[in-house]
Protein backbone atom coordinates (compact mmCIF):
# COMPACT_ATOMS: atom_id res chain seq x y z
CA UNK A 1 0.00 0.00 0.00
CA UNK A 2 1.60 3.48 -0.68
CA UNK A 3 -0.01 5.34 2.04
CA UNK A 4 -0.23 9.22 1.16
CA UNK A 5 -1.28 10.30 4.86
CA UNK A 6 -2.44 9.30 7.77
CA UNK A 7 -5.76 11.14 9.80
CA UNK A 8 -6.24 9.81 13.74
CA UNK A 9 -9.89 10.58 14.13
CA UNK A 10 -12.43 10.10 17.29
CA UNK A 11 -15.74 11.07 15.59
CA UNK A 12 -17.78 8.70 17.49
CA UNK A 13 -20.85 6.72 15.84
CA UNK A 14 -18.17 3.98 16.33
CA UNK A 15 -15.02 6.04 14.87
CA UNK A 16 -13.65 6.65 18.18
CA UNK A 17 -10.03 4.46 17.27
CA UNK A 18 -9.92 4.75 13.81
CA UNK A 19 -7.13 5.84 11.61
CA UNK A 20 -7.86 7.05 7.92
CA UNK A 21 -5.47 6.62 5.28
CA UNK A 22 -5.63 7.88 1.59
CA UNK A 23 -3.19 6.29 -0.85
CA UNK A 24 -1.95 6.47 -4.48
CA UNK A 25 -4.72 3.28 -5.08
CA UNK A 26 -7.38 5.80 -4.80
CA UNK A 27 -8.52 3.76 -2.05
CA UNK A 28 -9.47 5.30 1.33
CA UNK A 29 -8.81 2.46 4.40
CA UNK A 30 -10.54 2.63 7.91
CA UNK A 31 -7.98 0.71 10.12
CA UNK A 32 -8.97 -0.21 13.86
CA UNK A 33 -6.15 1.65 15.74
CA UNK A 34 -6.41 -1.28 18.63
CA UNK A 35 -5.52 -3.99 16.55
CA UNK A 36 -4.24 -2.15 13.43
CA UNK A 37 -6.38 -4.51 10.41
CA UNK A 38 -7.92 -3.00 8.05
CA UNK A 39 -11.88 -2.49 8.90
CA UNK A 40 -13.19 -0.95 5.55
CA UNK A 41 -12.36 0.53 2.74
CA UNK A 42 -13.69 3.19 -0.16
CA UNK A 43 -12.54 3.07 -3.24
CA UNK A 44 -14.73 5.83 -4.96
CA UNK A 45 -11.53 8.29 -5.84
CA UNK A 46 -11.14 8.91 -9.37
CA UNK A 47 -7.07 9.60 -8.61
CA UNK A 48 -4.71 8.99 -5.72
CA UNK A 49 -5.72 10.42 -2.42
CA UNK A 50 -4.14 13.74 -2.15
CA UNK A 51 -5.45 15.48 1.06
CA UNK A 52 -7.75 14.04 4.03
CA UNK A 53 -9.40 15.89 6.40
CA UNK A 54 -12.45 14.89 8.95
CA UNK A 55 -14.51 17.75 10.50
CA UNK A 56 -17.21 16.02 12.96
CA UNK A 57 -19.18 13.59 11.14
CA UNK A 58 -17.73 14.39 7.63
CA UNK A 59 -14.80 12.97 5.63
CA UNK A 60 -13.35 15.19 3.18
CA UNK A 61 -10.50 13.39 0.67
CA UNK A 62 -9.18 15.98 -2.06
CA UNK A 63 -7.57 14.11 -5.28
CA UNK A 64 -6.00 15.59 -8.31
CA UNK A 65 -9.13 16.66 -9.87
CA UNK A 66 -11.88 15.75 -7.60
CA UNK A 67 -13.21 16.31 -3.85
CA UNK A 68 -15.47 13.89 -2.38
CA UNK A 69 -17.64 14.08 1.11
CA UNK A 70 -18.96 11.11 3.04
CA UNK A 71 -20.77 10.50 6.30
CA UNK A 72 -18.88 8.68 8.57
CA UNK A 73 -21.66 7.79 10.70
CA UNK A 74 -23.16 6.12 7.56
CA UNK A 75 -20.26 6.08 5.22
CA UNK A 76 -22.68 6.62 2.35
CA UNK A 77 -21.20 9.29 -0.14
CA UNK A 78 -22.43 12.93 0.55
CA UNK A 79 -21.25 15.13 -2.37
CA UNK A 80 -18.41 15.36 -4.61
CA UNK A 81 -16.84 18.71 -6.50
CA UNK A 82 -14.55 19.79 -9.02
CA UNK A 83 -11.54 21.08 -6.74
CA UNK A 84 -8.21 19.38 -5.96
CA UNK A 85 -5.89 19.46 -3.46
CA UNK A 86 -4.78 20.88 -0.35
CA UNK A 87 -8.39 21.23 1.36
CA UNK A 88 -8.45 23.44 4.76
CA UNK A 89 -11.66 24.22 6.51
CA UNK A 90 -12.19 27.73 7.88
CA UNK A 91 -15.17 28.75 9.43
CA UNK A 92 -18.61 27.03 7.41
CA UNK A 93 -16.12 26.95 4.03
CA UNK A 94 -13.93 24.27 2.65
CA UNK A 95 -11.07 25.81 1.10
CA UNK A 96 -9.45 23.83 -1.99
CA UNK A 97 -6.99 23.79 -4.96
CA UNK A 98 -8.33 24.16 -8.74
CA UNK A 99 -7.24 21.19 -10.82
CA UNK A 100 -8.07 23.32 -14.02
CA UNK A 101 -6.61 26.81 -12.73
CA UNK A 102 -3.86 25.66 -10.89
CA UNK A 103 -3.12 29.34 -9.23
CA UNK A 104 -6.44 29.68 -7.78
CA UNK A 105 -7.74 28.60 -4.41
CA UNK A 106 -11.96 27.86 -4.21
CA UNK A 107 -13.98 28.19 -1.10
CA UNK A 108 -17.07 26.04 -0.67
CA UNK A 109 -20.06 26.22 1.45
CA UNK A 110 -20.44 23.31 3.54
CA UNK A 111 -24.19 23.68 3.63
CA UNK A 112 -24.64 23.50 0.07
CA UNK A 113 -21.07 22.48 -1.21
CA UNK A 114 -21.49 25.50 -4.00
CA UNK A 115 -18.49 27.42 -5.25
CA UNK A 116 -18.95 30.39 -3.31
CA UNK A 117 -15.79 32.41 -4.41
CA UNK A 118 -12.10 32.28 -5.27
CA UNK A 119 -8.97 33.58 -4.45
CA UNK A 120 -6.29 34.67 -6.58
CA UNK A 121 -2.99 35.76 -6.03
CA UNK A 122 -0.21 32.98 -7.18
CA UNK A 123 1.23 32.37 -10.06
CA UNK A 124 1.99 28.82 -9.20
CA UNK A 125 -0.44 25.44 -8.65
CA UNK A 126 -0.91 25.85 -4.57
CA UNK A 127 1.36 23.56 -2.22
CA UNK A 128 -0.66 24.33 0.93
CA UNK A 129 -4.05 25.81 3.02
CA UNK A 130 -3.78 26.56 6.63
CA UNK A 131 -6.57 28.23 8.50
CA UNK A 132 -5.32 30.52 11.52
CA UNK A 133 -8.16 32.42 13.69
CA UNK A 134 -9.21 34.90 11.14
CA UNK A 135 -6.57 34.53 8.23
CA UNK A 136 -6.06 31.89 5.73
CA UNK A 137 -2.34 31.09 4.40
CA UNK A 138 -1.39 29.49 1.52
CA UNK A 139 1.96 28.52 -0.18
CA UNK A 140 2.68 27.78 -3.94
CA UNK A 141 5.17 26.67 -5.95
CA UNK A 142 6.03 30.29 -7.05
CA UNK A 143 7.59 30.04 -4.03
CA UNK A 144 5.42 32.65 -2.25
CA UNK A 145 2.81 32.63 0.72
CA UNK A 146 0.00 35.08 1.06
CA UNK A 147 -2.04 35.51 3.97
CA UNK A 148 -5.96 36.49 3.55
CA UNK A 149 -8.31 37.94 5.41
CA UNK A 150 -11.16 34.91 5.62
CA UNK A 151 -15.06 35.95 6.52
Amino acid sequence: INIRMFCPIGAGGGFDRVVLSGSGDTFIRVWDQGSWQQTYSLDSMVDAVQDLLVHGHLLIAAGLSVIKVWDLRTLGLITHMDGAAPICIHGKQLFSGCYDVPDMIKAWDMDSWKCVGTLLGHRGKINSICSFGTELMTSSQDGSCRVWKAV
